[in-house]
């Protein structure tokens, strides 16, 4: 358990989403992999696009949102590596601070990014004109305020925007980092990843479970559980893409694979995130 936290429980949703995605990560040779529905929906997409049989999908938009959740893998096993190295005592304390910092911020950047490709797909999977195209917040702000946006957007579509409900929490430390000179913060405890987000004096992060203290941030518990979060969506969003674009065939079994080097270090920091908040 991190240390001073006395509220370390996982809400059961969130406690699901960790685990299913420690549990979708797998080993095969010397890689690890995942078969998610995004990724199936990756895979499909990417024969119809090159078949010519999917021409109105939005396959742009999925390869930007796919690229980008691979960028945060990379952060991912990025800190983990520095980590590493600053324990070996072969990276200096100052240099740690800056890299893991500089990484932490585009951690958050590349989350926003991601969720505004998922934008853009949702806006033109639409059965109808109307949906919003400007970004992610737009677009769930429309979903949540707007009477017809079952009709206009798809019933399953509708209600997997609706359900990202830790986008707005992430959206503000975003926007707090990039547009409010909010700084990323590391500290320099041994062995832990740990930070801060602060504008002017205020810490801006608090999240019982991933809390180091009252006043620092584990990122390693921190990034697993925003990653469990996001996989979630994105599975979500993938089974509704395939009901709003039947002209797309969903594979069932775990033939489409997604390696990725960053996943053993990912799988580790879910584990550590289940352990620690049991």
């Amino acid at each position: 358990m991190t240390e001073g936290n006395p509220l370390s429980r996982l809400e059961d949703a969130d406690r699901q989403a960790a685990e299913a995605l420690a549990q979708a990560i797998h080993k095969a040779g010397d890689g690890h992999y995942t078969s998610s529905v995004f990724d199936r929906l990756f895979g499909v997409a990417h024969v119809a696009h090159a078949t010519s049989e999917a021409s109105h999908f939005p396959y742009r938009h999925l390869v930007e949102a796919r690229e980008h959740f691979q960028h945060l893998i990379t952060l991912v096993y990025k800190i983990g590596w520095l980590a590493d190295r600053r324990a070996a005592d072969e990276l200096d304390e100052l240099t740690w601070t800056y890299f893991c910092a500089s990484d932490i911020l585009t951690f958050h950047t590349v989350i926003r990014s991601l969720l505004d490709e998922v934008s853009a797909m949702a806006s033109r999977l639409g059965s109808q004109r109307g949906v919003p195209d400007k970004g992610f917040h737009k677009l769930r702000k429309w979903v949540i305020n707007g009477a017809k946006s079952d009709e206009v957007l798809g019933k399953a579509l509708a209600e997997s925007v609706k359900g990202c409900d830790w986008f707005d929490d992430l959206r503000d430390i975003r926007d707090d980092l990039v547009h409010r000179s909010a700084r990323a913060i590391v500290l320099l405890e041994p062995n832990r990843v740990l930070f801060q987000v602060h504008l002017g004096t205020s810490p801006k992060i608090f999240i019982p479970p991933v809390m180091f203290n009252a006043n620092v941030v584990d990122f390693t518990t921190y990034a697993a559980l925003l990653m469990a979060r996001l996989a979630t969506f994105l599975d979500r969003f993938a089974a509704a893409v395939f009901v709003a674009a039947q002209y797309l065939s969903e594979e069932k079994d775990e033939s489409i694979q997604s390696f990725h080097m960053g996943l053993v270090v990912l799988k580790t920091w879910l584990d550590d995130l289940l352990a620690e908040t049991d």
